[in-house]
């Protein structure tokens, strides 16, 4: 029974594994790349929602190697997000190997994730910072830190 239960197991995993789709990205990639090991994406091309990545139907795995990532997404924001995933399919961006992945922001906004544009999206063991030395309108940020 429990070399049955093992077998089982190892199936399981060998076909959850096989189900998801990897693409990596990079603080150093060159803009081109397709998403695969040898040839990354940069960070905002992966969080532009390439075809490879928009609507899947399994958990998709974008893997950021270590590094420091930045980016002028336009005047005030350094990344924003465009990906869709499902609730059974999310796309996840995470540190590839337990690298130190840091983005950095720069800007006045680092990230940003509107519900319409960045669903089902998970960030999962980055570092999120932001360089910036400028001031920021916190206006809009209630006393209990809510947007």
């Amino acid at each position: 029974m429990k070399k049955f239960q093992s077998l089982l197991l190892m199936t399981f995993l060998i076909v959850c594994s096989a189900s998801a789709s990897n693409f990596y990205v990079s603080s150093t990639a060159n803009g081109n790349g397709d998403g695969s090991k040898a040839n990354p994406w940069k960070l905002q091309q992966a969080l532009n929602s390439p075809a490879s990545i928009s609507n899947p139907t399994d958990t998709v795995w974008v893997w950021m190697e270590g590094g420091v990532y930045t980016n002028a997404f336009d005047n005030q924001t350094s990344f924003n997000c465009f990906t869709k995933g499902n609730p059974n399919a999310p796309i996840i961006f995470r540190n590839y190997n337990n690298e130190r992945v840091t983005i950095d922001g720069q800007l006045t906004y680092t990230l940003i994730c509107a519900l319409d544009n960045c669903r089902f999206t998970w960030f999962w063991g980055l570092e999120f910072t932001n360089s910036s030395t400028a001031d920021r309108d916190h206006s809009n940020i209630d006393r209990l830190g809510n947007v």
